[in-house]
């Protein structure tokens, strides 16, 4: 998708750039791997460089592009968060189960709600992050069209 939209930012297709935009963004619960955890976060960091060039090259700007920064930020930092307290409850169990004892039911599911609170965070931050991207895109649009109108005006 990257490789599309560089090629559409690069032949100045910004139309066509800020419609893959939205489809480049990786928003899926990620539970098993810090590594892709850390990859997306910077996946999306350079999807949000590649907003603030579309910005510039059609003479715009971007005010919702620290808020972004943030849900992505606070995204990143959920997964993390799940991560530790899967690992967490794994090394529990299996603690429990080298003494030869069942983990309390109680136990397990204290990490079993913290998760699904993490989860539900991470749906959330999720939302906000889908309203405020195509909200930028539209600002963009909306940037854009006023300034064409402008130039018809003059």
């Amino acid at each position: 998708m990257f490789q599309d939209l560089d090629a559409a930012i690069r032949d100045n297709r910004l139309v066509v750039a800020k419609r893959l935009l939205p489809k480049a963004l990786y928003l899926e619960w990620i539970q098993w791997s810090p590594e892709l955890i850390a990859k997306s976060a910077s996946h999306h960091l350079d999807l949000l460089n590649k907003l603030i060039v579309i910005a510039e090259l059609e003479g715009s700007s971007v005010r919702s592009l620290p808020k972004l920064e943030s849900l992505f930020a606070q995204r990143a930092s959920l997964l993390n968060q799940a991560f530790e307290a899967r690992i967490a409850r794994s090394r529990f169990r299996t603690k429990q189960r080298t003494k030869g004892k069942t983990p309390p039911h109680w136990s397990t599911k204290e990490f079993d709600q913290r998760l699904a609170t993490l989860q539900q965070e991470f749906a959330d931050v999720r939302g906000e992050i889908l309203t405020l991207f195509a909200a930028a895109i539209a600002e963009l649009d909306n940037a854009k069209s006023s300034t064409d109108d402008l130039g018809q005006y003059h």
